[in-house]
């Protein structure tokens, strides 16, 4: 019997260990309900621990403002039209559209509908973002007030009207903001070396203002995800939930069209609509404009017609804009399921409900599925108008239907091909053999037929490569080849053999160093400078083909070579001149030379403006991921700066040192390996807000 007891209490001792077991990591992150753990990395990177959504706002409000409070703010102004208050003239613009189009109004309609669930979880990150304003009160400037929900929303619908603008569709020159551009591909099982799924995003976008990107990882029970955020708006954008990682880029479908609303001749108060003579709404704004020496006013009369804000007025037609989707205020529910999607179907699914108006979207989960979808909210149009043009606004033809119906769009699911890409390109470019056919396509859809050098370039190096590596991934992400070099540089040297008396002195020293360039956009490369310095010289984007390069087009330019290679050499005393003292980063008082294709379209993305010789570099690869779907997701990432925004901390250009070289940082996602990496760790407690 004692045999037995002993076999008894093995055995119970044996089941209790499969019942309980002591706390992991996990647990230990987890703080009380009413509280948030906020444990930051070495890159400074908030991780933010809660137990309930609720006090996860909080803390995600409240970690973010400690970082990034003025960039939160100064998109509050921007929302609200006053931009100006604070950036002078250069911003007056981008006031005028904000008014016209009347988001804060929009946004105030928008927030009466929503649930009371979502609009607490507004006000408790709201809240999180005001009370880290009252600890850092007496360092923060006077115009860094209070966050609201209403100022949340603007800021989700200020997405929509930017990036409608800045896709250049509108058929009319007003409507047009400068465009901009991103990078994101996937590779499935079948072609990875490690056999998990592969994603790589990388946005392109200014690195200045609302759409300065931070990184953040939210994590409750249910709950675990990180990437890319903007502050002021409580979502991840593009990352991976440790189920599914995704990506956007740009698309263009055609969201805006202007409409020609005749004036009544003898009541200009009046236009003309397919019932008869309709009234002009009218309301007058005053802007306020930061000058040299104080502030000064400016009050305007803007219209608006049934159709949208008047932009024009010429010869007795009001020309009134609308955009497709800017009243939506989806975006935030949306990206809502998205953060908490299972896998690339369910990613989808989040954008049959209308939030963002455009964005194509890549993604790859645990299970190898590899997925695109080209997101629009493109509304239905009549074939019987050129919609490229300001339609009649009283002509019922000219009235937009539905939107195309999200199951009309296009959509791959795990290519035969085994990978994926989206460089902007239209949809029938993604990947090999893609089934999709522009003719098929709803009208006004997609726009042009859109390849374009980044995404010639990533799907020849896909399409070579049967066995991706996660190092490969990173490596084609950061390409630094100019496609344009392959282009010119063999016809500029051909034509030097054919008209030697044009290929000596300057133009031959030119020639000799492109001749042995790699055509690479490298930040030490000298014939990048070189090749830099002459493109620019003449406008030569035109020619995409080398059948559009005559002889007599290669002699001009083997002279413009030599002229460009004595200017070099007379700025700066050689022709040595490594291109990233070319391409350079400004981030506080530091300079950081760059790779990349700065006026080409080269997959590492660094565009800016010219300064002398110099491309001072102000938007490009704005935050680059890679992540592997294993079944506990391995990625890296990297942002053009740190995580806070203050000079003096060590997470000012931490990241900017790596993105000058092209590195990557892992992103910490365990339990286990965040406090391996743990910098610091605080425990907050969340208020209780009042109803």
């Amino acid at each position: 019997m004692k045999n037995a007891g002993i076999l008894l209490t093995a055995a119970v001792t044996a089941l209790l260990s499969l019942i309980y077991c002591p706390p992991g990591p996990e647990a230990e992150l987890y703080p009380e309900a009413g509280e948030v753990r906020i444990v930051r990395d070495d890159h400074g990177v908030p991780h933010i621990y809660a137990l309930n959504e609720r006090d996860l706002m909080y803390g995600f409000g409240y970690a973010v403002a400690a970082d990034r409070a003025k960039q939160i703010f100064t998109s509050v102004l921007t929302s609200e039209g006053r931009l100006a208050e604070l950036a002078g003239e250069n911003a007056l613009e981008n006031d005028q559209a904000v008014r016209m189009f009347r988001l804060r109004k929009l946004a105030e309609e928008k927030l009466a509908g929503l649930s009371d669930e979502d609009l607490q979880l507004l006000e408790y990150y709201c809240a999180g973002v005001n009370d880290l304003v009252e600890v850092q009160r007496e360092r923060l400037p006077s115009w860094v007030t209070s966050l609201r929900p209403v100022d949340v929303l603007a800021m989700s619908l200020m997405v929509n009207l930017d990036f409608a603008l800045m896709s250049s569709n509108s058929p009319n020159a007003d409507m047009r903001r400068t465009g901009v551009g991103s990078n994101q591909f996937a590779v499935a099982p079948g072609r990875s070396e490690s056999g998990y799924a592969l994603l790589s995003l990388d946005p392109h976008l200014p690195f200045d203002g609302m759409y300065r990107w931070t990184e953040v990882h939210l994590s409750t029970p249910d709950l675990s995800v990180v990437g890319a955020a903007i502050p002021g708006q409580p979502m991840i954008a593009l990352g991976h939930n440790g189920k599914v990682a995704w990506s956007l880029t740009v698309n263009f479908p055609d969201l805006a069209d202007v409409f020609a609303e005749e004036i009544n001749p003898g009541n200009p108060a009046q236009y003309r609509t397919p019932e008869g003579w309709a009234e002009f709404e009218e309301w007058s704004e005053t802007f306020r404009i930061k000058t040299g020496d104080g502030f000064r006013e400016e009050s305007v009369t803007l219209r608006a017609t049934r159709h949208g804000p008047v932009i024009r007025v010429a010869n007795g037609v009001a020309y009134a804009a609308r955009i497709a989707g800017l009243g939506e205020a989806g975006v935030l529910k949306q990206f809502y399921d998205v953060n908490r999607a299972a896998s690339v179907e369910e990613l989808f699914e989040a954008f049959r409900t209308p939030g963002l108006n455009l964005q194509n979207v890549v993604a790859a989960d645990i299970e190898g599925n590899i997925g695109y979808l080209y997101n629009a909210l493109s509304p239905e149009r009549s074939p019987e108008l050129d919609w490229s043009k300001a339609v009649p606004g009283a002509d019922p033809r000219a009235e937009w239907g539905d939107y195309v119906a999200f199951d009309d769009l296009p959509k791959i699911i795990n290519p035969g091909s085994g990978w994926l890409q989206n460089c902007n390109n239209s949809p029938w470019y993604v990947t090999e053999n893609s089934g999709i056919e522009a003719a098929a396509l709803p009208n006004r859809l997609c726009t042009a037929d859109r390849l374009g050098d980044r995404a010639a370039r990533l799907s020849e190096l896909l399409a070579a490569d049967d066995s991706v590596t996660f190092e490969e991934m990173i490596a084609y992400a950061t390409d630094t080849t100019v496609m344009k070099a392959g282009l010119w540089v063999p016809a500029l040297l051909e034509a030097a053999e054919r008209h030697p008396d044009l290929a000596s002195g300057s133009t031959g020293d030119a020639l000799k160093i492109l001749g042995e360039w790699d055509q690479r956009a490298d930040a030490d490369s000298a014939a990048m400078t070189i090749f830099y310095g002459w493109y620019t010289r003449g406008n030569l984007n035109a020619i995409r083909d080398k059948s559009q390069i005559s002889d007599d087009i290669l002699q001009k330019q083997l002279i413009e070579l030599g002229a460009a290679a004595v200017d070099l050499h007379d700025t700066f005393g050689s022709l040595d001149v490594p291109w990233g003292k070319i391409l350079y980063l400004r981030h506080g008082e530091d300079e950081y030379p760059l790779f990349g294709g700065g006026v080409f379209d080269v997959i590492r993305s660094a565009w800016g403006r010219a300064e002398g010789p110099r491309l001072r570099v102000s938007g490009g690869s704005s935050y680059q991921m890679v992540v592997e779907m294993s079944q506990t997701p391995v990625a890296r990432s990297c942002l053009p700066f740190g995580i806070n925004d203050d000079p003096a901390s060590p997470h000012f250009a931490d990241m900017t040192k790596l993105y000058s070289r092209m590195e990557y940082k892992p992103v910490w996602f365990t339990p286990e390996d965040v406090m391996a990496h743990a910098e610091s760790t605080e425990t907050v407690e969340v208020p209780e807000l009042k109803n």
